[in-house]
């Protein structure tokens, strides 16, 4: 088996071995890997022009971090007014903070005995809060420009165009260099005040449609297929009933509707609109289904309450809310 290239916009996403020298990403195990520095070489006369590609496509735009654009393009004021807010805390806190340091640790106040008590990164998060949503409006305003690997499993996989306009759905994360909006999450972002030459990926999405035909699946398409594609296809319609505005829940016999209802359940506590209590998110519940399934008898609260206990249970325990206990599970 001979040797492969492991992309270096994986690095976020790699667990390491040492000892083993061993990497870990997803299911995939690589062993015996060695690392090495590029090697320059001259371009030989009849050779392939793909390594030059990037920088010729790119030509000589600036391309940043997440976290150095935004200490470097955003407002100074902004940046300042972070490193003023570290200046007000010891080494320690800092080191408690999630968010990256914009201080030199040189510059990190050691502690004394007046410096002890309670932590307080209220006006830490406060100026991290409007720096973000600086730079949001800058790349919005198409003032900023980003670009990213889609996360998965292809080596080869290009650079996409980020849309301007999910500024503000993007979640961002300065200490992976990525960003994430909704399942797609892209790795190795770099930003710049030029407009990224690759395409767009509603761009890429429609013109692999234009390529690819697809037979309609018909009642005797759909006898042929696999159990596994058959799973695939109800997993994809359950998360588009759960997850996208509008897509109603269709179902032409009696079914049970409990595996629907716990995705829904898994969903709310992942964006965080689960309700405190057990009875209240079996309400909530119930008033979801029977929006979405029009027509179809089903389950009361109470239903679902009992089925959905234990992992309502579990739930809590995984996506606890800060400063509140209750005794009800």
């Amino acid at each position: 088996m001979e040797p492969e290239s492991i992309p270096s916009s994986w690095a976020t996403e790699l667990d390491f071995d040492v000892r083993g020298a061993a990497i870990f990403v997803r299911d995939e195990t690589y062993v015996a890997v060695t690392a090495m520095k590029p090697i320059r070489a001259k371009r030989v006369a009849g050779a392939s022009e793909d390594a030059g590609k990037l920088r010729d496509l790119r030509g000589d735009a600036e391309h940043l971090s997440l976290l150095k654009a935004m200490t470097s393009w955003c407002d100074a004021k902004l940046v300042a007014r972070i490193q003023d807010e570290e200046r007000k805390l010891i080494a320690y806190e800092l080191h408690q903070y999630s968010m990256p340091k914009l201080l030199d640790e040189s510059e990190w106040r050691q502690p004394s005995r007046n410096s002890l008590g309670a932590t307080d990164y209220v006006f830490l998060t406060a100026a991290w809060n409007n720096l973000t949503r600086d730079f949001r409006r800058r790349v919005e305003s198409s003032e900023l420009y980003l670009e990213g690997v889609l996360s998965g499993d292809d080596p080869a996989a290009q650079p996409e165009t980020i849309p301007n306009f999910w500024a503000a759905q993007l979640k961002l994360d300065l200490h992976a260099n990525a960003v994430a909006r909704g399942q797609r999450t892209y790795l190795a972002v770099t930003v710049s005040k030029t407009p990224s030459p690759w395409a767009p990926v509603e761009q890429k999405q429609s013109d692999a449609g234009a390529t690819v035909s697809r037979q309609p699946i018909t009642s005797e398409v759909a006898s042929h297929l696999t159990d596994d594609e058959v799973f695939t296809l109800l997993n994809e319609y359950a998360r588009r009933v759960v997850e996208e505005e509008g897509s109603s829940l269709k179902l032409p016999v009696k079914v049970s509707f409990l595996p629907i209802l716990r995705r829904k359940m898994r969903h709310r506590f992942e964006t965080g609109e689960n309700a405190i209590t057990l009875g209240a998110e079996a309400d909530a519940l119930e008033r979801w289904i029977k929006g979405k399934a029009d027509g179809h008898q089903t389950p009361t609260a109470r239903h679902i309450e009992n089925e959905l206990r234990d992992e309502h249970r579990q739930l809590k325990a995984q996506h606890p809310r800060p400063g509140f206990k209750d005794g009800q599970s």
